[in-house]
């Protein structure tokens, strides 16, 4: 014979509610995560266009750069002597943003049609 305790510790009436309440949680943060994401990639894809490229001016930090136009899909660092020059390449479906510093200064910022990295 078992107790009363241990009976409705075997038949778990909450367990189903909780399940379909896990469920329904699951299902809703999972929409949520599948916008968000669409958003953030609709955002980066599109962020980078000839009308940013020509905001950038000479003497910005690579800070105001990003701040601008995000973080780059991919940096080139080259050194020499006493300069230190890296290369914010932004591809997009038509062409690539290309931001060019030299001691961590805006050299010079381009948006070049039709090139891909």
């Amino acid at each position: 014979m078992s107790s009363p305790v241990a009976a409705l510790y075997e038949r778990r009436p909450f367990h189903d509610i909780v399940r379909l309440f896990s469920t329904v949680i699951d299902r809703r943060y999972s929409r949520i995560l599948v916008i968000t994401a669409t958003l953030l990639l609709t955002a980066c894809s599109s962020a980078v266009t000839p009308g940013k490229i020509s905001q950038i001016h000479a003497s910005m930090k690579s800070d105001e750069v990003k701040a601008l136009l995000g973080p780059p899909a991919h940096i080139d660092q080259s050194e020499t002597t006493g300069l230190h020059g890296e290369a914010y390449h932004y591809p997009t479906p038509n062409g690539e943003g290309r931001v060019i510093f030299l001691n961590d200064i805006v050299f010079k910022a381009e948006f070049i049609p039709g090139a891909k990295s």
